[in-house]
């Protein structure tokens, strides 16, 4: 039997050592697995099931007493529903189911909250109905409308040692009635790494820290 033809390379391309190659392969299935795991996560979290703790055993406070996320505190006051949009006092705002929740906020953490939408990150809203507002899941971002300062409507934007009264705002879905209730959990915040990221960033946990019951009445107060 004649002896194996020797490999021929290709003119100036110097042989590829086995150690090389298969360092190539292992970061190739690196980050394969970086890819494949990100799928996973985002699939979860659209659905929702990186949630571990549901958020209804959390304790039932009064209202008027705050929800301490350890970012800031939040204290729902009121919650009223309107056929136009409350973000547009123009002739041109849309028409619809608005919901509009009032609450108190305090900063407790060192950092100003200067996204106002973190404010409805970390609320999970229920509605007679079975209708959910998560404010986490991507499904419901259309829904998590707006925080406009109370008093002028400008972005919400809190400081420490400033208390504000902030209005949170939120379209309803086709299929949901009209509101007499509205159930707001409060979950926890945390200073911390992301899932595939090492720098700390404020993160919402999987941890409600209180829930309230407001009743919800037909109109503007």
């Amino acid at each position: 039997m004649p002896p194996p033809a020797p490999r021929t390379l290709q003119p100036g391309r110097p042989a590829e050592a086995p150690d090389a190659a298969r360092r190539r392969l292992s970061v190739l299935l690196v980050v394969i697995g970086l890819f494949d795991l990100a799928l996973i996560v985002g699939a979860l979290a659209w659905s929702g099931g990186l949630r571990t703790a549901p958020a209804e055993k959390a304790p039932l406070v009064r209202l008027g007493e705050g929800l301490d996320t350890g970012r800031f505190v939040l204290t729902p006051r009121r919650a009223w529903t309107t056929s136009r949009d409350p973000l547009n006092d123009s002739e041109f705002a849309d028409t619809g189911r608005f919901l509009t929740l009032e609450m108190d906020v305090r900063v407790t953490a060192d950092e100003s909250v200067d996204s106002p939408r973190d404010l409805q990150r970390g609320l999970i809203l229920r509605l007679p109905g079975g209708v959910t507002i998560d404010g986490t899941s991507p499904r419901t971002s259309e829904l998590r409308h707006g925080v406009v300062l109370a008093i002028d409507h400008s972005p919400a934007q809190v400081h420490p040692g400033l208390p504000r009264r902030v209005l949170a705002v939120y379209r309803l879905p086709s299929r949901q009635s009209w509101p007499h209730r509205v159930e707001v959990t409060g979950m926890r915040w945390e200073y911390a790494p992301g899932f595939l990221v090492r720098s700390r960033a404020w993160q919402v946990a999987d941890t409600a820290v209180g829930r309230v019951v407001l009743p919800v009445r037909r109109g503007e107060p």
